[in-house]
């Protein structure tokens, strides 16, 4: 054993290519030992294109090269095939591996979530989970976008509290119905008007509209410029907003 290390290490430092019977395979084909100054046309032709070693087996059709990453294949010298490395590459396909089943898709929002530092303790937020959440602050959707209007837009898939504002004389101010889509129980609705001048409320009814109980809905806001406040929850069994009290005259 210690003569065959030492004619191996001997035919390593060795400047020309040599065939080593140090091993065979099954099939008798001997191990070709390649290093950069080797002529032999297996060997890349010399001149340094080796870097830093290729193991050949030699007759067995493959070259692996840890230095480029690339696979020379031959049936005998005449017949050499150099496959870069994105070629030879194994594909998820060649190992029965399914995109999307038995590997995750690639999707940008991976590489996003990859550079977050999540919390030290408690869970992902799931939108159906049933979780109970502490210290947690809910920020409700404002809008004040509607100025000088005599009819006031509610959307309450995109807003809890619609802020609007009212300039013209005294008139009629129409509330029109919620043009949402997806109310649920219990939802709340919060309706802030600023009025100029005191305006006559007109309050749709009907499906999504507005209704009151033992005591019937606002009939006028304040005006003189001060701020007006009414409080609506969704009734799902009649599909309409209930209206739950005002603070006026702010």
């Amino acid at each position: 054993m210690l003569l065959r290390i030492l004619l191996l290490s001997f035919l390593l430092c060795s400047p020309s290519w040599a065939t080593v019977p140090v091993e065979r395979y099954p099939s008798g084909t001997p191990v070709q030992v390649c290093v950069p100054s080797d002529t032999n046309s297996n060997c890349g032709g010399g001149g340094g294109s080796q870097t830093p070693w290729t193991s050949n087996i030699n007759g067995g059709g493959y070259a692996l090269s840890n230095a480029t990453g690339n696979i020379s294949m031959w049936t005998n010298d005449s017949n050499y095939t150099t496959l870069a490395a994105a070629e030879a590459a194994i594909t998820p396909t060649e190992l029965g591996l399914v995109i999307g089943t038995n590997v995750q898709a690639y999707n940008s929002n991976l590489t996003t979530a990859a550079g977050q530092t999540f919390p030290a303790s408690g869970l992902i937020v799931g939108t159906t989970d049933s979780q109970t959440l502490t210290n947690k602050k809910i920020t409700k959707r404002f809008s004040n976008s509607q100025t000088g209007v005599t009819t006031i837009a509610v959307n309450s898939d995109s807003y809890d509290i619609i802020y609007a504002t009212d300039t013209a004389v005294s008139g009629t101010l129409i509330i029109s119905a919620d043009t949402g889509t997806g109310q649920t129980e219990g939802q709340s609705l919060l309706l802030k008007i600023n009025c100029t001048n005191s305006q006559t409320f007109s309050w749709t009814s009907g499906a999504k509209g507005y209704y009151g109980g033992t005591n019937p809905l606002p009939t006028t806001t304040t005006g003189g410029g001060k701020d007006d406040y009414f409080a609506f929850i969704w009734d799902s069994t009649n599909g309409w907003w209930r209206w739950t009290g005002s603070a006026t005259g702010f």
